[in-house]
């Protein structure tokens, strides 16, 4: 599960650096508006890339103490 989330933010990154881009010198609202929109939802895969990494990593002890089907 860390690893998912650890995909996710990698993604996230791509992303961010794909469609959002780097901060344009003298942008148009309709940039602005364009590459705020994107930079959101780049924004919401780094929250939930996060959750999932951290959850996955909270988990793991507990999958340790699972006792095997041997």
């Amino acid at each position: 599960m860390a690893l998912v989330g650890f995909f996710i933010l990698i993604f996230g990154f791509i992303y961010s650096i794909s469609f959002a881009g780097f901060p344009l010198l003298d942008p148009t609202p309709e940039l602005l508006a364009r590459q705020g929109f994107h930079q959101s939802i780049a924004n919401q895969f780094f929250i939930v890339g996060s959750i999932v990494f951290l959850l996955g990593i909270l988990i793991l002890p507990f999958m340790k103490l699972k006792p095997s089907k041997e």
